[in-house]
């Protein structure tokens, strides 16, 4: 009597998702470090794209913000979203929430040619002006 083979056996059936269970494993710790490194690449963007803004709007604004040594600003990002420097709806890549609006970009002038942006919360910039 003679057996025709129609599909796969059992032991060949998981023969293969055992394998593809392996492939998996190893594979899935790059994939998870591969999403994580593009998240940050895009909360990084979206800082650059911030203090961008800012520094477009002190350009714009010389004679309220002098570039003189020392000299900190806080700019809220409300007011550069006003301004039309900003869009509105700003996406955090890491949370995927809005970016809180009531952040400040602290903008310290070491020098003329060095000037350090970070964004804080707006209880931890004061305003230093000396010029």
């Amino acid at each position: 009597m003679k057996f025709k083979k129609n599909g796969f056996t059992l032991v060949e059936v998981l023969g293969v998702i055992v394998i593809l269970g392996l492939l998996l494993i190893l594979a899935f710790p790059s994939i998870i470090k591969q999403v994580r490194t593009t998240t940050s690449d895009i909360d990084k963007a979206t800082k650059d794209l911030i203090t961008s803004s800012a520094v477009l709007y002190i350009r714009e604004n010389r004679n309220d913000y002098p570039i003189t040594k020392n000299n900190v600003y806080c700019i809220a990002i409300q007011i550069l979203i006003d301004s039309g420097e900003l869009v509105e709806d700003l996406i955090d890549a890491k949370t995927g929430k809005k970016i809180d609006t009531t952040k400040v970009v602290k903008i310290n002038v070491e020098n003329e040619t060095n000037i350090v942006y970070t964004i804080v919360n707006y209880n931890q910039c004061t305003e230093v002006r000396n010029g």
